[in-house]
């Protein structure tokens, strides 16, 4: 993503700038993320907009933007089975999206804190990790649309010795970094 309004694809292997450059957005990209089938792109941007596109045959939109945010989109997250994104905003909510139809499920969930700045989503699928600058780390059940958790990370609580960052393993709960 770009200040320019449009999206720009490398090739992974060669580093090379590939010659697609979607005119993609009205704000500024923040954030992208690519679909776990490897199929979709969903790409934000300062406005509140996500837009998702094909990749295959040919890069193309896949119809309007989808709107529920108020300000900048923070953060992206695809489901593990591709079915759902989750989206992260200065508005402080999360909101999910039905990937085929390109509509909200449900209302935006509120975190009752101050904007988000990261959110994860667990290996399994049942648990998005929202961080935001009040400095606590909130965990979402994502089949039950309900908070679990809320931990304080500041200072030295996200990373382990060295300042290396702790992981979200397969269960869905934060480890160290050598767990």
């Amino acid at each position: 993503g770009c200040m320019n309004k449009r999206i720009c694809l490398c090739d992974a292997r060669t580093g090379k700038l590939e010659s697609i450059s979607l005119d993609a957005h009205t704000g500024w990209v923040w954030n992208l993320a690519f679909s776990p089938q490897g199929d979709t792109i969903a790409s934000a941007d300062s406005n509140g907009e996500i837009r998702l596109w094909n990749i295959k045959p040919f890069f193309s939109s896949r119809g309007e933007p989808l709107k529920g945010h108020v300000g900048r989109i923070t953060a992206l997250a695809f489901s593990y089975d591709g079915y759902l994104l989750y989206s992260s905003s200065y508005d402080t909510t999360v909101c999910s999206w039905n990937v085929q139809s390109g509509k909200q499920v449900g209302d935006g969930i509120a975190t009752g804190g101050s904007p988000i700045w990261s959110m994860s989503i667990s290996s399994d699928g049942n648990r998005l990790f929202v961080g935001s600058g009040d400095g606590i780390l909130r965990v979402l059940d994502t089949q039950f649309a309900e908070w679990e958790a809320d931990t304080t990370i500041c200072g030295s609580g996200l990373f382990g010795p060295n300042q290396v960052p702790r992981k979200v393993a397969p269960d869905g709960w934060l480890r160290g970094p050598d767990s």
